[in-house]
């Protein structure tokens, strides 16, 4: 406190009215008797602008055209804009297979992709196995013929893998094939019968 007691600082808050009362009682007063106002910051966020990008890519062997945001999965693009829901969504962290589409001929987990990585590729989902007679695929008509699903949630996404299972490794062993559909979860079978579905399709594929 300064000597003089409140009245001497209110005389000096008079004097000096940028000190603050606080500072005067405290003893922290700028030298220069003069306190600089507060200044206020002004934070400003970046406008975000809409971003997109334009694909060409093969879906079921027809040409396909898309303008997505640049952030869209596969999965996205294949159910959402192109309405083939036969590709299911299960975990959305690539564990279970239900997305499973064949990329290039290859199965991939379409919910681990950015639709952008598929741009100029072939993708081929369950919808694109058949027969344009409507014709079951084999491995879809042994899925059928030894009841191999239940559900049938994770099927579409079973016989994408199945069918490039055999391709990749014709004749394989039971072993095998549990070993190869680890990325894919059924939560109905017990998998027994799918891979007597995937034995019998690969025989029926000439595999």
């Amino acid at each position: 406190m300064l000597a003089g007691g409140p009245d001497a600082v209110r005389a000096v808050a008079v004097a000096l009215p940028h000190v603050g009362r606080r500072s005067i009682v405290a003893g922290s007063a700028p030298a220069t008797g003069i306190e600089e106002p507060a200044r206020r910051i002004r934070i400003t966020h970046p406008k975000e602008e809409h971003v997109a990008v334009t694909l060409s890519l093969t879906v079921n062997g027809k040409a396909v055209t898309a303008t997505v945001d640049p952030r869209t999965l596969l999965v996205e693009l294949i159910r959402n804009q192109l309405g083939l829901t036969g590709t299911h969504v299960g975990c959305d962290t690539g564990q279970c297979g239900a997305c499973t589409v064949l990329l290039d001929g290859r199965a991939v987990k379409a919910c681990n992709l950015l639709a952008a990585q598929a741009n100029g590729a072939s993708v081929t989902t369950i919808e694109g196995v058949a027969a344009a007679d409507g014709t079951m695929h084999p491995m879809q008509a042994a899925f059928k013929e030894c009841h191999g699903l239940q559900c049938g949630f994770c099927t579409p996404g079973m016989v994408m893998s199945a069918i490039d299972l055999v391709n990749r490794h014709p004749k394989a062993s039971e072993a095998a094939i549990r070993e190869e559909l680890e990325g894919n979860l059924c939560r109905c079978t017990g998998y027994h019968n799918i891979v007597k579905a995937v034995q019998l399709g690969a025989a029926s594929m000439g595999k």
